[in-house]
């Protein structure tokens, strides 16, 4: 029968300054540095009820469902778009391409606003972007208002992409 051994276990409390940084002196602010990991918060997600953070969870599972959804949508019609609104099949790519291009690039923007204002305030004037662009895209008469429209579509789902990952963290 094998007998348990008791391990010696060292503090961790005082950080050990590692050899090759010893010529490097600490500089005279060191006892002002803040911790930003147990600094108190407002709104700390950690304290918010179960229900809270399950509507939380639906709510942004589903804004990233419909931001990956709407870049595919418009497939399926293609060829009814392009007799409808009497479209070449160049301006029909436009449409797919200019989504993708800004649904590609515009998190960059969300992210830097994200962090400047919250999330909140991202999340909310994206949705309108997008509702209005798709809004506007329905009721469209011509071929170059719908790849204005898909452009303002992609802006604005593109935000759910960039920081659904960061809420959820």
């Amino acid at each position: 029968m094998a007998t348990p051994t008791i391990a010696k276990v060292t503090s961790v409390s005082e950080p050990k300054s590692l050899p090759h940084n010893s010529h490097v002196k600490p500089s005279p602010d060191t006892k002002d540095t803040i911790d930003i990991e147990h600094v108190p918060v407002n709104d700390d997600p950690r304290q918010w009820s179960r229900a809270r953070k399950t509507v939380t969870l639906c709510i942004v599972s589903l804004a990233s469902m419909v931001s990956a959804l709407a870049s595919n949508v418009q497939n399926p019609s293609n060829l009814l778009i392009q007799e409808d609104l009497h479209a070449t099949s160049n301006q029909i790519s436009w449409t797919l391409a200019a989504f993708m291009l800004i649904q590609g690039n515009f998190p960059l923007i969300w992210s830097a606003i994200a962090e400047i204002t919250g999330r909140k305030v991202v999340y909310l004037l994206s949705s309108a972007l997008f509702v209005v662009g798709s809004a506007v895209l329905a009721l469209s008469k011509t071929i170059e208002v719908m790849i204005g429209m898909r452009a303002l579509q992609a802006a604005g789902s593109s935000a759910f992409l960039a920081i659904s990952a960061a809420t959820m963290a």
